[in-house]
């Protein structure tokens, strides 16, 4: 289901459109109070605001994985989950090089010309 037409309503809402003025012009924003619930929808809100590539940074592992699979139903463009190594950096095997491919992947859609589909929101 998509979650998309309900973005629209956002702009109603007192202090978003005041929250996207602030990262447009500081380049970045703090939104740690919010609700677990509300993120996915205001990190979309704030992707479609913008506009362009957008990298959404989470401060756990496992919170960045549960954002991005919330993310998918709120945007019409590609959202890349940025992972975490599951082993230290030191312990070197098949899943190091795997994950360092899946950055490496995600990165190289942040700089390539933006496809049809949109650009991307990569959440680390």
């Amino acid at each position: 289901m998509k979650l998309l037409p309900l973005l629209d309503r956002f702009d109603e809402a007192p202090g978003l459109l005041d929250l996207v003025e602030r990262l447009k012009r500081d380049g970045r924003v703090e939104a740690g109070a919010t609700v677990d619930g509300a993120r996915p929808a205001l990190a979309a809100y704030r992707a479609r605001k913008l506009g362009g590539s957008v990298i959404v940074i989470t401060g756990q592992p496992h919170r960045a994985e549960h954002l991005a699979g919330e993310l998918a139903p709120w945007l019409d463009r590609p959202v890349t989950l940025f992972p975490a190594f599951e082993t230290l950096l030191y312990e070197r095997g098949a899943t190091y090089h795997e994950v360092l491919a899946r950055r490496q992947a995600a990165v190289n859609q942040l700089l390539r010309e933006p496809p049809p589909e949109g650009c991307p929101v990569v959440v680390a």
